[in-house]
C-alpha cells in the first residue's frame, strides 16, 4: 500500500478556513483567538521544555493533546500563535487520513509518504495556518484601509508598504513576515515589493 497525499489548492484551503472560522471563529478585533479555538476543539495544550530540539509542536497519536515547545510559548508569542494555527490546520485537513488507524498503521503511512508529498502536506498546513490567522476578506479590507491611510501621508512606495505590513501584522497579531507573505499570496503586493521590504 503506497500513500499519496492529495495536495489542496489555495482556493480549497481558503474555503476550508472560511467555513471553519464561520462556524468556530473567536476574535478580539481582527485577532483570531487561536489558542481558545484549539482548546474548544478539545485539545489540551501541553508545554514541553526543550521540544524545539525535535519539533515546534507535536500532535500525539492520542486525540485531545497538543504538545508545544515551552520556550516558544513563553518567549515567542507570534511564532507560537502560528504554530498553533499550523497544528489546527493539520487537524482540519489531515485528520481524515489518520482517523481510525493504529499507531503502527500511521507509522507505516509516514514511512511510505514521498518527500514531495510530505512537502506538499506541510506547505498546505502552513498556508491554511495563514488563512486561519488572517482571514482573507478581513485581511484585504484592513490592508486597503491602512494603505489608503499611509498614502495620505507619503508617496514613498516602500515606506507605504512597510507601514501597511506593520499595521496589519499588529492588528492580526502575527509577524511582519507572515503578514507580508499573506499580502503577496492574496495579490496585494508583488514579489518585488516583498523583496524591497528586507
Amino acid at each position: 500500500m503506497s500513500f499519496r497525499y492529495a495536495r489542496k489548492t489555495r482556493r480549497e484551503l481558503e474555503g476550508i478556513a472560511n467555513a471553519y472560522l464561520r462556524a468556530h471563529g473567536q476574535y478580539r478585533g481582527c485577532k483570531v483567538l487561536i489558542e481558545e479555538i484549539v482548546e474548544a476543539e478539545g485539545y489540551d495544550i501541553m508545554p514541553v521544555p526543550g521540544l524545539n530540539r525535535y519539533a515546534e509542536a507535536y500532535l500525539p497519536k492520542r486525540e485531545g493533546m497538543l504538545f508545544v515547545d515551552e520556550d516558544q510559548q513563553l518567549t515567542q508569542p507570534l511564532r507560537y500563535r502560528f504554530t498553533l494555527a499550523e497544528e489546527l490546520a493539520h487537524i482540519l485537513i489531515h485528520r481524515q487520513i489518520f482517523r481510525g488507524k493504529t499507531a503502527d498503521e500511521i507509522r507505516q503511512l509516514y514511512d511510505e509518504i514521498s518527500d514531495s508529498d510530505y512537502a506538499d502536506l506541510e506547505r498546505n498546513a502552513k498556508y491554511l495556518a495563514a488563512c486561519l490567522l488572517m482571514p482573507k476578506s478581513t485581511f484585504i479590507e484592513r490592508f486597503a484601509f491602512h494603505k489608503a491611510r499611509a498614502q495620505s501621508k507619503t508617496t514613498d512606495t516602500r515606506e507605504i508598504l512597510s507601514g501597511v505590513v506593520v499595521s496589519v501584522a499588529r492588528e492580526f497579531d502575527v509577524s511582519r513576515e507572515s503578514a507580508a507573505y499573506r499580502a503577496k499570496h492574496l495579490g496585494l503586493v508583488s514579489e518585488e515589493d516583498l523583496l524591497a521590504l528586507d
